[in-house]
């Protein structure tokens, strides 16, 4: 058998040992990038999840929440909206197109929760620059706002949907979950100059 014919089958028998190997190897590839996408998602539903968990009481714990990452309070709105959006649903009852009247709601719920939280925002920066005489960045009041905002803001509206003139109850809540942790956080000592 002359060599060239043998080099010829050798490298036509290795070659199709590596498409079939790289065959293998791009469907495990797959495989593990799909994992690992399920693993991020599971991670970021966790993060969620630990995020609502805490900002349920005002406690010094929340003041963590600050250096929350953006995917775990921007999930909570969007849980919040559903949530608002679900229990205004029930309540009003409403005779528009569903689909559309659901669609339009939640964006004006996400909307104005985020118009909301903007306002809180400027007010927790006032209130620690005041208090601490250091202002947190936006970035921190941001995560912290949502955070200290989740509960009372589904309070009024269940409150509102009861009784529209108690609305101020679920004001005042919502002003006791944002200022009490803030009133928690430890000053720093003065240091006082001898003369």
């Amino acid at each position: 058998m002359p060599y060239s014919l043998c080099l010829h089958r050798y490298v036509h028998v290795n070659t199709f040992y590596v498409k079939v190997l790289l065959k293998y190897c791009t469907i495990f590839n797959s495989f593990i990038n799909f994992v690992l996408e399920q693993i991020g998602v599971f991670m970021m539903l966790s993060s969620v999840i630990t995020f609502l968990r805490t900002s349920l009481f005002p406690t010094k714990g929340v003041l963590r929440l600050r250096l929350a990452p953006l995917h775990a309070y921007m999930g909570a709105t969007i849980v919040l909206t559903l949530l608002v959006t679900a229990l205004d649903f029930f309540v009003i009852q409403p005779d528009f197109f569903i689909p559309m009247w659901l669609l339009l709601h939640g964006f004006a719920i996400f909307f104005f929760y985020l118009l909301l939280v903007a306002i809180v925002s400027l007010y927790v920066q006032l209130f620690t620059k005041l208090y601490t005489m250091k202002m947190w960045a936006y970035r921190q009041a941001w995560p912290y706002t949502v955070s200290m905002t989740f509960v009372p803001t589904l309070l009024s509206i269940t409150i509102y949907h009861v009784n529209a003139s108690l609305w101020i109850i679920g004001f005042m809540i919502g002003f006791v979950y944002v200022t009490y942790p803030l009133m928690l956080i430890p000053k720093k000592n003065q240091r006082r100059t001898s003369v």
